[in-house]
């Protein structure tokens, strides 16, 4: 398994990689990735705001929340990236509508926050 710990150093970021990480720069925009993260395995990466989408549910609501990749983000939970997939379980899929209002309403550097309820295609 990845592992990449908080505060993570160069060196060990390429051992991530060596291990399964994606590297940012080969993750490939609207794409689910298999991963993990402290609330998800699945997620939807979204180039122009450098993060990945992926869709929560708390206290029985279920809405977007982003997060970043370890190289962007090195003291908070990130999503580890380890396979770009097509089978998403539609509980964890990020449907197109919520893809693009998020491109429409958020910036890089935005801070990870809760956003529109999920409405799964």
């Amino acid at each position: 398994m990845v592992r990449v710990p908080a505060r993570a150093t160069d060196e060990q970021l390429e051992e991530a990689y060596a291990k399964g990480l994606l590297r940012k720069e080969a993750l490939e925009d609207g794409a689910h990735y298999h991963g993990f993260c402290r609330n998800t395995q699945y997620a939807r990466w979204h180039a122009a705001t450098a993060q990945f989408l992926y869709v929560r549910t708390k206290f029985g609501e279920r809405f977007i929340e982003a997060i970043r990749h370890p190289v962007d983000d090195r003291n908070y939970d990130v999503f580890v990236a380890t396979a770009q997939v097509e089978d998403v379980p539609d509980s964890a899929r990020v449907s197109d509508e919520s893809f693009e209002w998020w491109g429409q309403r958020r910036r890089p550097g935005t801070p990870k926050e809760e956003a529109l309820k999920n409405r799964s295609s």
